[in-house]
This record gives C-alpha cells, structure tokens and sequence, in this order.
C-alpha cells in the first residue's frame, strides 16, 4: 500500500469514515442475525433494493421506489402488522417502516401489497450515517386486527 492510502485509513478501533462523495465508500451490507421458525423467506437483507447507495442525504428520508420487502412464512395469515426499526438510531429507535397488510389467507407479502393502514406505510430505506457504529435493526411481524366492518356480510 502507499503512504497516502495508509494515512486515509480510520485508526483502529475507530468507526470508518464516510467516502468523500457522501456514500460509503463500498457496498453497505445488512446481515440477518436471527430468524424466527415461522418466517421461511425475507429479501430485506438485499442492499440493492432496501438501502440508499449513496449514504444518507441531510434532512430527507429516502424511501423505497417500489413496495417493501417480501415475506414468506410457514402459515397462512390474514391481516398483519410489520413493523422495520432501527434500535440505535440516535437517542431512541427510528422506524422505518410500520404497516398493516391483508395477506388474504396467503403465506406470501408480496413486494407490491399495498398498506391497509399504519404509522409508516412507506418502506424507508437502510441509511445509516456512513462514520457511525454498526447498527441493528428489528423485523417485528404480528397479527393485526381486522378493521371494523372489515368481514361483515
């Protein structure tokens, strides 16, 4: 290596430092720590699709151009409630994404199902600060209640 890449080097021990253009300075990669038994299927770990390439951008929220990420689980289900937050973000949690889906009696969210309801309906894509820690984020899936009159003949 020359003396120059070497200097530009964070220290260790000290959290990298963003690329000059803002992004990242290499591909941001989110890994799956955890899976419960009845989620078979998640592409929420494809950067290519749920985080922002270029790092985060000062005062706006960048948000997914088309759907959110599709879920597979063992069962069928019907109304869910998915819930995307990042746990470190700052003084408190930062949520990214908050929905109620009908998933018809299906095992399947599919990207394109459209929000019944919910705080933030929006997927809002994985951008952390690129001279931050690593952060850790929760897929938190349950079942939602049906609307009133949802149902009723």
């Amino acid at each position: 290596a020359r003396p120059q890449d070497l200097a530009s080097a964070p220290a260790p021990g000290s959290p990298p430092r963003a690329a000059p253009d803002g992004g990242y300075g290499g591909e941001l990669q989110l890994l799956e720590d955890h899976r419960s038994g009845s989620l078979v299927y998640s592409d929420i770990t494809d950067t290519s699709r749920w985080t922002c390439t270029r790092g985060p951008q000062v005062g706006r929220r960048q948000f997914a151009a088309d759907g959110h990420p599709a879920l597979q689980f063992k069962e069928p289900h019907g109304m869910v409630h998915v819930q995307f937050e990042d746990m470190i973000a700052g003084p408190g949690r930062h949520l990214l994404w908050d929905a109620v889906y009908d998933m018809g009696g299906t095992e399947s969210l599919k990207h394109a199902a459209k929000a019944q309801g919910g705080l933030r309906p929006r997927f809002e894509l994985v951008c952390p600060p690129g001279n931050s820690p690593p952060h850790w984020y929760r897929l938190s899936v349950s079942e939602a209640p049906r609307p009133l009159g949802a149902g009723l003949p």
